[in-house]
């Protein structure tokens, strides 16, 4: 999946929570899946790393989502790619 369409999936399933909720969290996993394309991934490795939207939506949802878990499992993803390029 690509980035734009990952970030229309969650837009359509964060609907109902305050439009600033919904806009910081679109911001922030935009920002994250840049962040890994700067580092060489694909687009789709770090949508892909970020897991399926649906369990974003329920993360988010339910309050347990937060950004520290979101960035490592993204960045181990990045932290992969690079090794197996150095292997």
């Amino acid at each position: 999946m690509r980035k734009a369409e990952f970030l229309n999936e969650l837009e359509a399933g964060l609907v109902g929570l305050p439009k600033e909720d919904v806009e910081e969290r679109l911001a922030f996993y935009s920002e994250m899946i840049d962040d890994r394309m700067e580092e060489g991934l694909t687009e789709e490795a770090p949508v892909a790393a970020a897991g399926p939207v649906d369990d974003i939506v329920s993360q988010i949802l339910s309050g347990k989502a937060d950004a520290y878990t979101v960035f490592n499992k993204i960045q181990t993803t990045a932290n992969e790619k690079w090794a197996a390029m150095y292997a």
